[in-house]
């Protein structure tokens, strides 16, 4: 048998050595932790005709569905009861040029932005309640839950946009498949039977000048 100094057989390991907890992150076998993820703590909206207070910020935020392609369409709900389209239209101007409001009876509304980065400002305000003035009647205070909301008219412009930007890329591969392609030969002229006979004839009554042999004349010497 091999005798190892310092090992003890009933321990099966090296004595005097502190063993290692292998499930220490740090370590490889374990990975760290993630980082705790920082709250974002969200300001007090102060508008002319009411006030946006931030929900807790212990709390998740307000879940969204899938963001449709060419989205400038959001739903708005959770609107208080007396909020006319005049203080809607207050609110969420402030993320960008409103192309369209179209509120319901109840307490939702659509709101069409110009442009598709506006939802995004647009979403932010989700989680928000809203409050008309200094009112505490139930009427007059509402919690917002703005979302994706899926539109026609953004679907279509998004699929022309797709059309287009196709269209400019086949154009654009055109251009450089041409720029690449090696110069075509010259173009062979065919001719009819007629056009081919025109042609001989024409020929035929050009005069040709033969090539001439060169004539060397003899030169005698002069004896005196």
């Amino acid at each position: 048998s091999i005798c190892v100094p310092g090992f003890d057989p009933s321990l099966n390991m090296m004595t005097g050595i502190t063993p290692i907890n292998p499930m220490i992150p740090g370590l490889g076998l374990v990975p760290p932790p993630p980082p705790t993820e920082v709250a974002v703590v969200k300001e007090i909206i102060h508008c002319k005709s009411c006030t946006l207070f931030p929900q807790n910020p212990n709390l998740p935020p307000p879940s969204t569905r899938e963001r449709p392609p060419g989205c400038k369409t959001v739903f708005v709900g959770g609107l208080p009861e007396n909020a006319t389209e005049e203080i809607i239209q207050e609110v969420f101007e402030q993320c960008g040029d409103i192309t369209a409001i179209r509120k319901s009876k109840k307490n939702f509304c659509h709101i069409r932005f110009a442009e598709e980065f506006m939802v995004d400002k647009a979403i932010y305000l989700s989680g928000y309640r809203m409050r008309l003035g200094s009112s505490t009647d139930k009427k007059d205070s509402g919690r917002l839950h703005v979302d994706f909301a899926q539109a026609r008219d953004d679907f279509y412009e998004w699929e022309c946009k797709q059309r287009m930007r196709a269209r400019e890329e086949r154009h654009r591969r055109k251009l450089e498949e041409d720029r690449l392609r090696p110069p075509s030969p010259p173009a062979i002229m065919h001719y009819s039977e007629h056009e081919a006979a025109l042609l001989a004839e024409k020929l035929k009554a050009q005069t040709i000048q033969p090539w001439r042999s060169p004539v060397f004349g003899l030169c005698k010497e002069k004896i005196d």
